[in-house]
């Protein structure tokens, strides 16, 4: 008669051994009810510690030693169970408020302390459906689940220094390059990072989103070295063909193109403190090309034919140029201007490293060579073979080069001599960054190995090795330190980020992914963070503490959550994954109550991108937008457990992604898609009622962004975010890529306008130009219930609030609409969600906890 018990509103959900019920069965000697409202207060001190352990009050440390691991034994449970049923006076197999306490209210409040309103929040949180009811299923499952987090709200994080980040992963597959990259820069004036291929194409991605924003098409030679120009603008581009090009990455039109005697290998730029901008770039022959680029070129010169005496020539298309030999046994593979050393840093295939001042010291036994000032080469513990990358450690004053003998060698610049040798890489070493934070060495070899070294005691603190995909094992990277985090690229790429359990003394992050939402619940005045991993964490807002954690085990391999909300009753916590499946949980500890499911077209995107809840005639409903391009619904029945599928779903679009979703009564539901068109549906027939196509006011244009100019995407009004104004009669509020907040009126509004009639039945009102940061768009909108106050955030990180408490639907003006206050909330990386902690109710009272600014 004894059942090991896994409830069927937790699927997936592990529980410890001892985790066991008698089901119906007795034990022996035990009648199964107690009638008699007085025994209640009869409970053992042993049963009335667990229950005020379970339900988060403050009991004795020390009566723990018998709780293995925080579990509830046997007995416990058991005697739980009698007091549940016996409590069920009516029978109907759930307890109501009432009945709650009459069971359970003397144990959970012994010494009067706690208010009703608190104890109706208890009762709020164990029923989890919210039908007003808390039956044995859900008041097992929360105290089993309560029982497993006990004491592990602090859980560590992973010791992983670096951790993958899911960013820019939802692209289409056109958008990554044809071939693996070679070459990728940190352009940080414009937000982006530049990558070249073999594919002959240069990329343009968005640091914050890594989204990709245009494609440069520069020919068919390979591109072996790139760098900025920062001080006109420009990016140089060195070809395998023998070609320098020189584009301005504002506009990236061609500046000009010059023809090289040979072909170059690397470059460098560096400005003068006359300001003048210099460029230098190294050759396969050994020779090093210093120009000034502020004169630029020669006018009307024709590159002429190289020569024989090649390395005797300097190049003729330069108004100011030196060149010297600097490399004997071939190729230049880095040139860089290091002041510290005073002068140019170069290696190459000699297997040695340079130190040579510029202007460059003539060598006086050989006029066509430089005289370096130091030349780093050891026969005994320094390179045998060439030497690929290196780096200047300012803080240490060191040197650290690595090549083609799989080692990093670790010099003194001023001795020339060897310091030590970091061994552990396989491959070939084919570049260096320095995480000067965290002083660190990052070293990637040929075999896509990437490697972390702490240069405070010269061990390897990490290798990555294991990428996602093979396409993405990388040939390139870049360490953007400030925001801490890695862009590898093969094909395509993946972002490294620093574990936030290392960033949160100085940054606050706690989750190891991306933050997808953050939900403020009005009933239980706290705050939910949900993140792409599917880790929930519960924190109080007064003071910052986490309450509680806890993840999805269940998780599909290389699925992931991207979006999450409350339902109508904030008794539950939706989210929807990258496969197309939403989830409700009891958000207060982490029981997985049912799934939906949805057709799965294979040669569609599933990924969920919007969930809402709404009740319709009485019965409650949820529906989300998803990437195939359809809003499905399912019926949200109390009773519903398992996998539930939908009843009806409704085709939006043919050719444009869904991006937000949103409901009003009377039963319309209202879709935003990357067209800029937003759709509206009746719910009860499935109906499309109307279509609202992207418009401006007159005297207004959207800005086109260089993803639509460069052809990749083609929607240049793309609606990121909508919500309806349920206290201004249901004002339509959208915003997205053209960063212009646009207010509609229409036929789903409780008292229709005039301007709407059966030719159009809807209506721009107003188009606000939300002037956010330049060129960022606006990703997220919400707004309070009584629709005073509106918020806006942009992708660069930016937060703008919104005065709309005097917004007239009937007469709608611009100056209704007034701004309060700008700022950037995040220094690093678009915001992805944004929520309103608003003033409790009773936050006058006495016992109210404090509501922070």
């Amino acid at each position: 008669q004894r059942l090991r018990f896994i409830s069927r509103a937790l699927p997936g959900a592990v529980f410890r051994p001892q985790s066991q019920l008698f089901v119906g069965a007795k034990r022996a000697g035990q009648s199964s009810g107690m009638t008699d409202k007085n025994q209640w207060d009869e409970a053992s001190e042993e049963e009335n510690d667990i229950l005020m352990k379970r339900l988060g009050h403050d009991v004795d440390e020390g009566d723990d030693d018998d709780d293995e691991g925080g579990g509830i034994s046997l007995d416990q449970i058991l005697s739980l169970k009698d007091r549940f049923d016996a409590a069920d006076v009516d029978g109907g197999g759930s307890l109501d408020m009432q009945e709650f306490m009459d069971a359970f209210g003397s144990i959970i409040n012994k010494d009067g302390s706690m208010t009703e309103d608190q104890i109706a929040r208890l009762f709020m949180q164990i029923d989890a459906n919210a039908d007003g009811g808390i039956d044995w299923n859900e008041f097992s499952t929360y105290m089993l689940m309560e029982s497993q987090s006990n004491g592990q709200v602090s859980a560590k994080k992973g010791a992983t220094f670096f951790l993958p980040d899911r960013v820019g992963q939802n692209q289409d597959v056109e958008h990554w390059h044809g071939d693996y990259a070679d070459c990728i820069l940190n352009e940080p004036n414009t937000a982006q990072y530049i990558t070249c291929s073999h594919d002959g194409t240069l990329r343009i991605w968005a640091s914050s989103t890594m989204a990709l924003a245009r494609t440069v098409h520069y020919g068919s030679g390979w591109v072996s070295a790139m760098c900025l120009l920062q001080k006109s603008g420009r990016l140089v581009l060195l070809t395998a063909d023998a070609r320098l090009k020189c584009y301005d990455y504002h506009t990236w039109e061609l500046s000009f193109e010059v023809e090289l005697l040979t072909p170059a290998t690397c470059c460098c730029s560096w400005k003068n403190k006359d300001d003048s901008e210099f460029l230098a770039y190294g050759d396969d022959m050994g020779l090093v090309t210093v120009v000034d680029m502020t004169k630029g070129l020669k006018p009307h010169r024709v590159a002429k034919e190289p020569p024989a005496t090649i390395q005797r020539r300097k190049g003729p298309n330069w108004e100011a140029a030196t060149q010297r030999q600097v490399h004997t046994g071939g190729w230049v593979r880095q040139i860089e201007m290091v002041e510290d050393l005073g002068g140019l840093v170069s290696c190459g295939a000699d297997s040695c490293i340079v130190i040579f001042q510029h202007p460059f010291k003539i060598n006086p036994k050989d006029k066509t060579q430089v005289e370096p000032r130091r030349r780093l080469q050891s026969l005994v513990r320094g390179h045998r073979k060439g030497v690929r990358a290196f780096r200047w450690i300012q803080s240490h004053k060191l040197v650290i080069s690595g090549g083609l003998e799989r080692d990093l060698i670790v010099w003194n610049p001023y001795t020339g001599k060897v310091v030590m040798t970091l061994e552990g890489h396989t491959a070939n070493i084919l570049h260096l960054e320095i995480n000067v934070e965290f002083e660190q060495l990052i070293s990637l070899a040929g075999d896509g190995v990437l490697k972390i070294w702490d240069l405070r005691n010269n061990e390897c603190l990490q290798s990555v090795t294991d990428w996602r995909r093979p396409d993405m094992r990388p040939r390139c990277f870049v360490f953007d330190a400030p925001r801490h985090r890695l862009v590898c690229f093969g094909k395509r790429s993946q972002v490294l980020r620093i574990n936030p359990s290392i960033l949160s003394k100085q940054t606050d992050i706690t989750h190891n992914a991306r933050v997808v939402a953050v939900l403020y619940n009005r009933m239980f005045s706290q705050v939910v963070t949900v993140a792409e991993d599917s880790e929930v964490c519960i924190w109080r807002p007064g003071n910052g503490s986490q309450i509680f954690t806890y993840i999805d085990i269940d998780v599909e391999p290389g699925s992931f959550v991207t979006c999450a909300t409350f339902d109508d009753a904030g008794r539950r916590l939706l989210t929807g994954d990258h496969a197309g499946r939403v989830k409700v949980w009891n958000f207060s500890n982490g029981a997985c109550i049912k799934t939906l499911e949805k057709p799965r077209a294979a040669d569609l995107r599933q990924e969920v991108t919007g969930v809402t809840c709404y009740v319709w005639e009485d019965h409650r409903y949820i529906a989300a937008s998803s990437w195939d391009r359809k809003m499905t619904i399912w019926p949200d029945l109390s009773e519903d457990n398992g996998s539930v599928y939908p009843y009806m779903q409704m085709q939006v679009g043919t050719d444009s992604d869904l991006l937000s979703i949103a409901f009003t009564n009377p039963k319309c539901l209202a879709s935003a898609s990357t067209d800029g068109s937003v759709a509206i549906f009746d719910v009860e027939s499935g109906y499309k009622k109307l279509t609202i196509q992207p418009q401006t006011l007159p005297g207004r244009s959207p800005r086109i962004t260089d993803a639509a100019a460069n052809g990749l995407q083609p929607h240049k009004l793309s609606v990121e975010k909508l919500l309806f104004l349920e206290n201004k009669n249901k004002t339509l509020v959208c915003a997205g890529s053209d960063a212009v907040i646009r207010f509609w009126e229409g036929l789903w509004m409780e008292y229709v306008p005039t301007s709407v009639s059966a030719v159009s039945l809807s209506k721009l009102v107003l188009a606000l130009d939300a002037k956010h940061w330049p060129g960022n768009s606006i990703v997220n909108l919400t707004t309070d219930p009584e629709n005073k106050l509106l918020v806006s955030a942009d992708e660069g990180g930016f937060i703008k609030t919104w005065d709309i408490s005097s917004y007239d639907w009937a007469k709608p003006h611009e100056s209704q609409v007034k701004p309060i206050a700008f700022w950037r909330a995040h220094e690093a990386g678009g915001i992805t969600s944004v929520d309103m902690i608003l003033p409790h109710p009773d936050e006058d009272a006495p016992d109210a906890p404090p509501i922070p600014p």
